[in-house]
Order: C-alpha cells, then sequence, then structure tokens
C-alpha cells in the first residue's frame, strides 16, 4: 500500500533546513545524556556528551542558514502510481546499475580471504565474517563491525571480485536516487534554477543548477513514497 494518494503531489525540505528535526535531535541526545547511568565508564559518558554537543550545533547551523536563507528550498514530488513505479525500474535496470547485498558482499570477502591471505591467517577472518554475518542486524555493530570493514580494507586492492562488487553497490546508490528524482520531480522553490521537464524527465541542466546533496535527498524521498523501504534506501 503506498504511504499517501498517487494523486498528491508531496513537498520535502532538504535535512540542512529541516529546524523540526533538527530541534528532535537535540531533545532525543539531551534525553540520551541525562539517562546515562551513573555506572556508566568515562567513555560512555563523553560519548553522550559529544552526541548532545554536535546535535546543538547541527540545530545552530540550521537556524543560521534558515536566517540567511532567501526562501526555503522546497522540492514538490509526485507520489509515484504503479505504472510510474514499473516505468522507473525499467530506466533503472537499463542502467545496468545493481545494489550488491550484505550477504554477497561477504560471500566475495570470503572469496578472497582463501584467494589473497595467508593460509595461517584465513581461519581467524572467516570466523570474523561468520559471526558477523550470523549476528541479528542490530549486534552488527561495534568491534565485530570495525574488523569486518579492515578485511574490505585489506581486500579492496587485492581482490578484484569484491572491488567490482563494491563499485556495483556504490554505482546503485548513486544512480538510484538520481533516476527518481528526474522521474518524480514535478517543480521547486527557492532552489535557484528554473525547473523544466524534457519528455517525461526532470531536464539534467536544469538538476545540475540544484545542490548535489540536495538532489539526492529528493531522490530517496521518492524512492520512500514508492513504498516499504529496500535495505539500500533504509541505511540512505
Amino acid at each position: 500500500m503506498l504511504p499517501i494518494s498517487t494523486k498528491e503531489t508531496v513537498r520535502y525540505v532538504p535535512s540542512e533546513y529541516d529546524s523540526l528535526a533538527a530541534e528532535a535531535a537535540v531533545k532525543a541526545a539531551d534525553k540520551v545524556a541525562k539517562i546515562t547511568p551513573e555506572n556508566a565508564t568515562a567513555e560512555e559518558r563523553a560519548a553522550a556528551t559529544r552526541a548532545l554537543d554536535a546535535a546543538t550545533a547541527a540545530r545552530a547551523a540550521v537556524e543560521q542558514r534558515l536566517a540567511e536563507s532567501g526562501g526555503i528550498p522546497t522540492y514538490f514530488l509526485a507520489v509515484p502510481s504503479l505504472r510510474d513505479r514499473l516505468a522507473y525500474r525499467r530506466a533503472l535496470a537499463a542502467t545496468g546499475a545493481r545494489y550488491a547485498t550484505d550477504a554477497e558482499l561477504l560471500a566475495t570477502m570470503r572469496e578472497g580471504v582463501n584467494a589473497v591471505v595467508a593460509e595461517d591467517q584465513r581461519a581467524i577472518l572467516i570466523d570474523i565474517l561468520d559471526r558477523f554475518e550470523g549476528a541479528p542486524e542490530a549486534e552488527r555493530a561495534g568491534e565485530i563491525a570495525d574488523q569486518v570493514e579492515e578485511i574490505g580494507r585489506v581486500l579492496r586492492p587485492a581482490f578484484a571480485g569484491y572491488a567490482e562488487l563494491l563499485a556495483d553497490r556504490q554505482y546503485w546508490l548513486e544512480m538510484a536516487p538520481l533516476l527518481a528524482a528526474q522521474h518524480f520531480l514535478r517543480g521547486w522553490e527557492n532552489a535557484g534554477a528554473t525547473f523544466k521537464r524534457t519528455g517525461n524527465l526532470a531536464a539534467e541542466d536544469c538538476l545540475r543548477g540544484i545542490p548535489e546533496r540536495h538532489l539526492a535527498e529528493v531522490g530517496w524521498k521518492a524512492l520512500a513514497l514508492m513504498g516499504p523501504p529496500s535495505k539500500a534506501a533504509e541505511k540512505n
């Protein structure tokens, strides 16, 4: 089920101008800082304080941008119909973009470890990858995540199969929101460029006139309007 009617147009304000979200982040960080238990380590208390400081600084930056702005950039998105979604997916497939899943990356990392790592070190690294893959999503963080990231850093220049999968994922992550913005943008205000469409797409020359970070956010918002988010969308 779509979240709203496909006849509606959705207004989207980039996060750097979203004062409500900035305020909510400060409140959330402040709550964590206040409920940090007394038996927490010094590092845990310091981390909570840093998070609150960062959220407070981000809120101040949003307020400054709003004060200096001649108008808040606002983008208007069509809610994709079923036919719109099919057309978008066909266009994305035609670019050759594919999202390499975590399972694919981990399988290729195992291949890489067996191919390029010294034999006496392979079992240790394979065990790290196995434990990471077997852990619940919420527990794939901290030390084990750092270890997997380090294995990836070693493999990327040494094992072509892994580097190619990473490149596939990165290309998808950049192409998918760009194409979604082209398909579903219907206009904007205070974005600095004149909006126009060529055929059924927002023209590339006008898209070049808006900040790239806005374009990415708008594209991810359009993807979210298609329905339940994919793993890739959730991570972005």
